[in-house]
């Protein structure tokens, strides 16, 4: 569908030309009707016309006014003019502006109009087939372009400097490059939300395709450079120069590189800037370099601009002694409390990006306590709900940034919330999910069958017999194994006494405990805590 403005000082004109003229079945739309051509103009920055047709006597801004202007502002546009007067003249300046049509008032109707408009739709339209070929083959050439300038990248990461110069020179002409660079200042960057930008909005390639033409465009204003895709969403910005590189003119350059690709394609790049080094015989050791510190990524602000830096990420394993804390989590997906999960995650994401823990350590972290959550869904479930566990730890796996994890994290204890209410619909009586609930809930607390019973408003010798009978279990031995499974987590990840753990779970007597530990594991949790931590 092609857009069309009408632009005519008589309202009746304008109102003929719209109700008259069947508009849709010729392929048009109409997007403005103007009385006046400073109307017109304001009008078309918003709607962008493919074609103008319009009145030539006009108060304040005349029809050939309007057109000159509005081919200065898009050449493509097309004119069509109306006049009442039989003047050559006007005709040949509309010839001059190239000008589809000249239609007399007084001789037109619908039907010359409607087969001048068939006549302009098949010309648009052999406009718009050339348009998409043209396309097409400028992308064909880029993707080879691409291509061949991925080999480059190859050989500057992994090659021999004098090869790499001579294979530079033979292909100079096919890489659009200039070989007699002497300085060049290379800028690691990454695409964020990568994903979500294949899925919503790019191709592959198109995505490459419109970033490389960006920056191509931004570097041609403000110096010389060119860049280069590694994998997925890392590529390489070569700034280069004759001269050396002040940090000031490279810092510019790559912030109006930032603000070009937020403007014209609406999204973000994180990037980290490299040393000077001589082109190209510098570069290889300056890639590996910057390649092996790509890790530092993982806790950057998305569209961040920073100088690389060695970092020294904290070896501890994430949230060590904080158990408490994973409790607490636990608490609040049993209350089905989204507001205070996304709270959690948040101070969570808060305390990770502080400490700089290792990016693998904290992926497996996030595994492990997703694991957690999932094995007590499933104790409330007894497993009659679908996992998706390899799902959950492919998404771990893929994420970048600390960022990224956290929503993936968010979401995940937001699906467990759900899992919590499709608990309430399984075929078993809400008494017991309750008494579970309740169980997990207090795991701190000294746990009787008389509490529980009297916190359902239940008769003990009732309750007692419909648990056992849906739990397949005794009260006291299911609230026991739940005692103990968190032990064992405690005893793996904290270096708290048998004593502190036994009291912590709400053991009177350090001796029961050790007993009931005894029976689940075969063996005492001494015995345990000595053969989980052997090498």
């Amino acid at each position: 569908m092609y857009k069309i403005m009408l632009v005519d000082d008589d309202y009746l004109v304008l109102e003929y030309l719209r109700k008259m003229i069947p508009w849709a079945d010729l392929g048009f739309q109409v997007v403005g009707l103007c009385e006046d051509g400073q109307q017109a103009l304001t009008m078309m920055s918003d709607t962008n016309p493919d074609v103008i047709m319009t009145d030539i006597g006009m108060p304040k801004k005349d029809g050939i006014t309007l057109i000159k202007e509005a081919i200065a502002i898009n050449p493509k546009v097309k004119s069509v003019f109306l006049t009442c007067y039989d003047d050559f003249g006007y005709a040949q300046t509309a010839i001059r502006l190239n000008s589809f049509d000249y239609i007399l008032k007084e001789t037109f109707d619908p039907e010359s109009i409607t087969q001048m408009m068939l006549r302009l739709k098949e010309e648009l339209d052999k406009e718009a087939a050339s348009h998409n070929i043209l396309n097409n083959m400028k992308f064909f050439i880029k993707e080879n372009l691409t291509v061949l300038r991925s080999k480059l990248l190859e050989r500057l990461i992994t090659g021999d400097a004098k090869a790499i110069s001579a294979w530079l020179k033979k292909h100079e002409h096919e890489l659009e490059l200039n070989s007699t660079y002497k300085n060049c200042m290379p800028i690691l960057s990454f695409i964020d939300d990568y994903e979500q930008l294949l899925k919503t909005r790019y191709s592959e390639d198109a995505l490459k395709f419109a970033i490389d033409n960006v920056i191509a465009e931004t570097l041609s204003r403000s110096g010389t450079g060119f860049c280069l895709f590694y994998k997925e969403d890392t590529f390489f910005i070569f700034y280069a120069r004759e001269a050396f590189i002040a940090e000031g003119e490279i810092q510019q350059a790559i912030k109006e590189i930032h603000m070009n690709l937020r403007k014209f394609l609406k999204l973000t790049i994180t990037s980290i800037i490299g040393s000077n080094c001589t082109f190209p015989d510098g570069l290889t050791g300056e890639l590996n370099a910057m390649l092996a510190y790509s890790a530092q990524r993982f806790y950057l602000e998305p569209g961040s601009i920073l100088e690389q830096k060695q970092i020294s990420f904290s070896a501890e394993y994430p949230l060590l002694h904080a158990m408490d804390s994973i409790q607490a989590l636990k608490r609040l997906i049993l209350q089905e409390d989204l507001h205070g999960l996304d709270a959690w995650v948040q101070s969570w994401t808060s305390t990770i990006s502080k400490h700089q823990y290792e990016p693998d350590m904290v992926k497996q972290w996030v595994r492990d306590l997703l694991f957690e959550v999932d094995k007590m869904i499933r104790s409330l479930q007894h497993a009659e709900l679908e996992s998706t566990e390899s799902v959950v730890h492919r998404s771990i796996a893929e994420a970048k940034t600390v960022k990224q994890l956290a929503e993936w994290l968010a979401d995940s204890l937001h699906k467990a919330v759900a899992k919590i209410k499709d608990v309430h619909d399984l075929p078993k009586k809400e008494e017991i999910i309750k008494a579970q609930k309740y169980v997990l809930l207090n795991l701190d607390k000294k746990i009787t069958l008389g509490d529980v019973a009297a916190h359902l408003h239940l008769n003990p010798s009732y309750f007692s017999r419909i648990f056992k009978q849906h739990a397949q279990m005794n009260f006291i031995d299911y609230v026991n194994q739940m005692k103990i499974e968190e032990a064992k987590k405690l005893i793996d990840n904290t270096n708290e006494s048998i004593e502190k753990i036994a009291d912590k779970l709400g053991f009177e007597d350090k001796g029961y405990f050790i007993k009931v530990f005894k029976k689940y594991f075969g063996a005492s949790p001494m015995e345990y805590k000595r053969g989980s931590r052997e090498p």
